[in-house]
This record gives structure tokens, sequence and C-alpha cells, in this order.
């Protein structure tokens, strides 16, 4: 079952005094909410309720999930051979003692994630052999997230020949963005140019009335795992919309955009012609507004 405390936790911020429900293990079977709320980050976080500060809260975690026959374990302080001889004390509980006593133990939330969707995906791990791998695969896909972000000479042009429309636009466009936001650090490098290539082609989609390209097919072929990436590829849009924002403003944002269907007049070089309807504009402000999503 899962196990829960309450205690008193002081806000770093502001000080401010309150009780936390804490969950020391969450079983997935017994309690099926808990996993939706596991890979919604929204287990062992504290929310200050006077000043609205949220970050996660630093306790060992076991996360049991009895169908698939494995459990992860989050040990914030490293610790893992004192929690691993506690487990060997354990009572014999018959088929599940052997993965009980043997989980995948992981130092952060991160981690844990990953581990949990890969004991999912590919099966629990039958052995040492296989923990070690769970394990160079998490270190490998960490390696790709501490890499700089591709600079303007650097950025594949290739995503971009996918669209509709304005490929060469919205190219210099995302070449744009990466200089209005400077060095990314914590997202995959990799799925930058995808993240871009998304969010222009949903402007040229929603705003300008062109087909959309099917980016699942698209991620599928270039990295074989869709509904991993896709969740990723989002996570990536969401950072760059939110440094983008931070750094220029969303008015500057929704200029840079009406920007791309500008022309100038043949018969007049200094005369700027806007290609966009007062619809179309109210369409614009309000894909900005929402993230620049559709």
């Amino acid at each position: 079952m899962s196990k829960t405390a309450t205690g008193t936790i002081e806000c770093p911020q502001c000080q401010h005094s309150q009780m936390v429900e804490v969950y020391s293990s969450i079983n997935v079977q017994v309690h099926p909410e808990l996993r939706d709320k596991f890979f919604a980050q929204d287990i062992n976080v504290f929310t200050c309720e006077k000043c609205g500060l949220e970050q996660p809260i630093a306790t060992d975690l076991m996360y049991h999930d009895m169908e698939n026959g494995f459990v992860v374990y989050i040990v914030p302080d490293d610790d893992f051979a004192s929690k691993k001889a506690e487990l060997d004390r354990m009572p014999d509980f018959g088929e599940i003692s052997d993965y009980l006593r043997n989980p995948l133990f992981v130092t952060d939330y991160k981690e844990a994630l990953f581990m949990v969707h890969i004991c999912e995906k590919n099966g629990a791990p039958k052995g040492e052999e296989d923990r070690q791998k769970y394990y160079q695969a998490y270190r490998d896909i960490s390696a790709m997230y501490d890499k700089p972000t591709q600079d303007k000479d650097k950025l594949p042009h290739e995503p971009f020949d996918l669209l509709d429309a304005y490929q060469n636009e919205g190219y210099e466009w995302a070449c744009g963005v990466l200089q209005a936001c400077g060095s990314f650090t914590g997202i995959r490098s990799d799925l930058v140019p995808y993240a871009l290539a998304m969010m222009f082609d949903d402007f040229i989609y929603t705003v300008l009335d062109y087909p959309k390209v099917g980016w699942e097919d698209v991620l599928d072929d270039a990295f074989g795992d869709h509904e991993e990436i896709w969740k990723q590829v989002y996570n990536v849009r969401h950072e760059i919309f939110t440094k983008l924002e931070s750094n220029i403003g969303s008015e500057s944002i929704y200029v840079s955009l009406e920007e791309i269907t500008e022309t100038v007049d043949p018969d007049e070089p200094d005369v700027t012609i806007v290609s966009m309807s007062d619809t179309q504009r109210l369409e614009l402000r309000q894909f900005v507004s929402n993230g620049l999503r559709y």
C-alpha cells in the first residue's frame, strides 16, 4: 500500500509554516491515481499557501508497480547501501520479495520518471545486467541535455523544409528566436530544431490557414519513440517560449511573426504591404498569448 505522513514545513522564501502531506511510498495498483500524480510531478511537492513558492521536497520515495514487477526508489542523499540493507532485512513476501529487495535506486525525481517509463515500456530489469543497462540509458540521455543548444550556424534546416510555406522565413525566424533566447540548459539540443519548426508550423496553420505537417510521423522517423519524444518536444517548446517571452516580451514575439507576411510594394520600395487581415491579427495575438500553440 501507499504510505504518507503529515508534517510542518517552513517556506524558505517567506518563512510561512504549513502542514504538508509527504509520501514515503506509493503503490500504483492499490492507488492507481497516484501514477498520474507521479508523472505530473505532483508527489512530494511543497507549494506555499502564502507566497506561492513551489519546490520539490527532498525525501525518500519508493515507487512500487506490482503489475509490472519493479520498484524505483528515490534516495536524495545517495545512501543506497543503508537502504539496501533495510530492504534485505524485510520479511519474505514470496515472489515479490526479489524485486522489492533489488529496486532501481535513483537520487532525483527526473531519473525516477525515466526509470518508471523504461520499466513500463521494456519490462522490469531481470537482473543486475539489465539494471546497469537502464542506468546507462539514463546517463546517455542526460549527456544530451548537457550539450549547449545549437547556434544559428548549426541549426539544421531540414525540419523547416517540411513546412507547406515560408520555409526560409521560418528558419530565419527560428534563428532569431535562438539569438534572443541565448543559451539553454536542461533540454535536449537535438529536439530544439523540431520544437522551433513545430511552433512556426502552428503559426502558419492557425493564423495563415496553411496545411499542417504530420509531426507524429516525422518524430517517429527521426527518433523512433513518438509518445515519449512528443512529450519532450512540448517541454522544449514551453522552455523556448518562456525564455523568449521573458527576454523580449509578447509584443515583440507578435511583431516578429506579423512581419513574416509583409512584402514590399514593387512600385514603391519604401512602402510595406501588410498581408494579414484584422481577423488574422486577432488570431495571431491569441496564438502568442497561448504560448505559440494552436
